[in-house]
C-alpha cells in the first residue's frame, strides 16, 4: 500500500481535468474563462456524537439546493460545483455523499469545489457622459445551469433603456440581477432599447458560450431606488400593485418630489 505523491505539475494537471470535466457536465460547454470561477477547499470536521444534517440536493456535483440548517451551508452555496470529497469525485454517477460520511473512523471531510464568480468587474467601460450620480456600474456573469430557467422579466421604458422588472427566485437571473437594473451591454456590445431583443441576445449567448457578461446600471441612492420602483409599478402595468405597496409608492412619489435622500426603502 505505497501512496504515490503527485508532483505539483501532475496535481495541477489532475485538477485541471477535474475542473474541466465538472464545468463540461454542468454547463455543457467547453470553455468557461478562468476569471469566472475559483477553486476552493474546505475541511469539515465532525464529532462522533454529531448527527450530520445533509439537507442538500447535489446532482453530478452541482449544488441545486441547500437548506439553512445543513452542515454544508457554512461553506457551500447554491450553484457551487463540488469536485471531490476526500478525493472521491463528485461528478461520477456512483458518488454518494451519505456513504462517505458513514465510513467509520472518518472525522474530517475535505471538500474541493468551484465557486462561480458573478461580479466580474465593478469598473466597466461606460462613457463618462452616461454615468449618473446615485448609480453604480458593474459587469455580472450569468451562467447556463442545466434546466434552470432565466427567470427575468424585462421591459423597455420611456424610450431609454431596458429595465429588469422582475426576477424569479432560484433562477439564473436571481444569482445577481435585481429589479430596477438597467441593461447597458451584453458581452461588451451596446444594446438597443428593445427588451425582447435583449433577452434573446442574452439567452443566445448563454446557450452558445455557457455564460454571458452583462453591463448593468444599478441604483445606489434612495432617490434612484425610488425612481426605479416607480418605473416598475407604472410601466409594468399588467401586474396589479399589491396593497402593501400602495403606501410605499406614495412615499416614493413624495420623496421624488422633495428629492430628499431620506430612507424609504424597506
Amino acid at each position: 500500500g505505497r501512496s504515490l505523491a503527485l508532483s505539483p505539475a501532475m496535481a495541477d494537471e489532475k485538477d485541471e481535468k477535474l475542473i474541466s470535466a465538472a464545468l463540461q457536465t454542468v454547463f455543457k460547454c467547453t470553455k468557461i474563462p478562468s476569471d469566472l470561477y475559483e477553486k476552493l477547499q474546505y475541511e469539515l470536521r465532525v464529532d462522533d456524537s454529531e448527527v450530520v444534517k445533509f439537507n442538500m440536493t447535489l446532482k453530478r456535483g452541482l449544488v441545486l439546493d441547500i437548506e439553512d440548517d445543513s452542515h454544508f451551508r457554512t461553506f457551500l452555496n447554491i450553484n457551487d460545483i463540488v469536485l471531490t470529497v476526500n478525493d472521491k469525485v463528485a461528478n461520477k454517477p456512483e458518488f454518494k455523499l451519505h456513504d462517505i460520511f458513514k465510513e467509520r473512523g472518518c472525522k474530517s471531510f475535505l471538500f474541493t469545489y468551484i465557486h462561480m464568480k458573478c461580479l466580474t468587474d465593478d469598473r466597466p467601460t461606460v462613457e463618462d457622459n452616461e454615468r449618473k450620480d446615485g448609480y453604480d456600474y458593474r459587469v455580472f456573469a450569468l451562467f447556463h445551469y442545466q434546466r434552470v430557467p432565466m427567470g427575468l422579466i424585462m421591459q423597455s421604458f420611456l424610450g431609454a433603456k431596458v429595465m429588469v422588472m422582475e426576477v424569479a427566485a432560484k433562477t439564473i437571473g436571481s444569482m445577481c440581477m435585481l429589479p430596477g437594473d438597467c441593461i447597458l451591454a451584453i458581452n461588451g456590445v451596446r444594446q438597443a432599447n428593445d427588451a425582447g431583443k435583449t433577452l434573446e441576445t442574452m439567452a443566445g449567448e448563454i446557450e452558445n458560450k455557457g455564460f454571458v457578461r452583462i453591463t448593468v446600471e444599478r441604483q445606489t441612492s434612495e432617490v434612484a431606488k425610488a425612481t426605479a420602483q416607480l418605473t416598475i409599478q407604472t410601466e409594468h402595468r399588467d401586474q396589479p400593485v399589491p396593497a402593501d405597496c400602495q403606501v410605499y409608492i406614495m412615499d416614493a412619489i413624495r420623496l421624488l418630489k422633495a428629492a430628499e435622500p431620506k430612507s424609504i426603502m424597506k
